[in-house]
């Protein structure tokens, strides 16, 4: 009897998506095309696949909404990219949207439209000002939605349609929202816990009240607003970062942030801290009030600021970005003896060439390696300090170098897909 062939309807759906794995977009339509099965196969693989599934500019656009129309319905999370490209040659959108509406595992949705360029210089474009406003109409009722990004020009989408969801836990807004139309998503979305946004027309203290769950923002600062004071009365927020304070030095506004999160101490939950404008000494003097911090990340004008922080005693993680080559070795020396503990120090400076001798000589004196891991130490240069040589220069037990800091990089616009 002649062995029986193997093809490829014999294989089990495990082996079928493997091979899926090392297959094109094109080849993905025409498998889930072929057969019922093959089309399980893909949707049930499709988590795999596509983990973010992405609909952008390119000329496989085609494709990736056949594509979408298969699998839709357990995709996890979006990306909806409107640029001209995709507009071209026309968008299906009443077909795109109706299957939106039946998105049921969708739990995280960005929206982008064009590239920054595009989005400062656009044109009027009703077709693309259509699927915005008629895909955030889709999104309104879907039952695990809970994250949302929109990088969007001011009048390309209403606000309108956010204030209609009831569920997001985290919100990503890259673009202008007046602050009454950011009240009334907040109002509407109760337990919103990570807000991000680009810029506030209006006093963004007015949120305070409709934001008792918020963990995390991100903002900038402007001269134009009164006050920021009021975002230390939010009870549940653990971090807050401000984008740039658009201002001249010393900031007013910073300072008086701070000064009203030490009047909160002790009930405050605030965590972590991150800046991206550079603080001077005056300015640092009153972020050291704030010693329940367990997590810094800033730039400074002067090393002398970096002494001030030995108040911090609570904190685990310091991210330091200097100017200046070889400044802050003796400063941040200091910091180590005083802040206990401290899990990760990372400074953007060339230190001096004995920093790292010197500061295993400190943590042989302050750290219990029995109850503490290794200190991370990130500085710009330290690995060539720390090559193979006659004498091993790190202890393994006190300290771990690192050859790159992803907590030095500049922070995105919106949350991360």
């Amino acid at each position: 009897m002649a062995a029986h062939q193997l093809n490829i309807l014999d294989l089990n759906d495990y082996c079928l998506g493997r091979i899926l794995k090392y297959l094109e977009i094109e080849d993905h339509v025409n498998f889930g095309q072929a057969c019922t099965r093959f089309r399980e196969a893909l949707r049930d693989w499709s988590y795999v696949l596509y983990p973010v599934f992405e609909i952008k500019r390119s000329e496989d656009i085609k494709l990736q909404l056949k594509l979408f129309f298969v699998v839709c319905d357990v995709v996890k999370k979006l990306f909806l990219d409107i640029g001209e490209s995709s507009l071209q040659g026309g968008f299906p959108v009443d077909q795109f949207c109706n299957h939106v509406q039946s998105m049921d595992s969708l739990e995280c949705f960005i929206i982008n439209e064009g590239s920054g360029l595009g989005r400062m210089f656009k044109t009027a474009n009703p077709v693309r000002d259509r699927i915005i406003e008629k895909t955030f109409k889709a999104l309104e009722h879907l039952p695990k939605l809970k994250s949302i990004s929109v990088t969007c020009g001011a009048n390309s989408y209403d606000a309108s349609c956010l204030i209609q969801m009831k569920c997001l836990q985290e919100l990503s807004l890259n673009t202008k929202i007046a602050a009454e139309d950011l009240v009334e998503i907040c109002k509407s979305n109760a337990n919103l816990r990570v807000l991000w946004l680009r810029e506030v027309l209006g006093e963004l203290n007015d949120i305070v009240p409709h934001c008792q769950n918020l963990e995390e923002i991100v903002f900038p600062m402007f001269s134009s607003h009164t006050t920021y004071a009021g975002l230390a009365e939010l009870p549940n927020i653990k971090k807050i970062v401000i984008k740039s304070t658009n201002s001249t030095s010393p900031c007013a506004k910073l300072i008086e942030l701070f000064s009203a999160f030490a009047t909160q101490r002790q009930i405050t939950q605030l965590q972590s801290l991150i800046l991206l404008s550079s603080l001077n000494f005056e300015e640092t003097t009153k972020l050291i009030e704030l010693k329940f911090l367990k997590e810094l990340r800033c730039s400074f004008e002067d090393a002398s600021c970096i002494d001030l922080l030995t108040d911090l005693t609570e904190l685990e993680g310091l991210y330091i970005m200097l100017g200046r080559s070889g400044a802050g070795s003796k400063e941040c020396l200091n910091v180590l003896k005083s802040c206990k503990k401290l899990q990760r120090l990372h400074i953007n400076s060339n230190l001096s060439t004995d920093f790292v001798d010197k500061a295993l000589a400190v943590l042989r004196k302050v750290r219990n390696t029995e109850k503490q891991k290794p200190l991370q130490l990130y500085s710009t240069g330290v690995m060539h300090l720390c090559e193979e040589g006659e004498e091993k220069l790190v202890d393994n037990a006190y300290c771990s170098i690192v050859n790159h800091s992803e907590y030095l990089r500049p922070l995105p616009w919106r949350l991360s897909i």
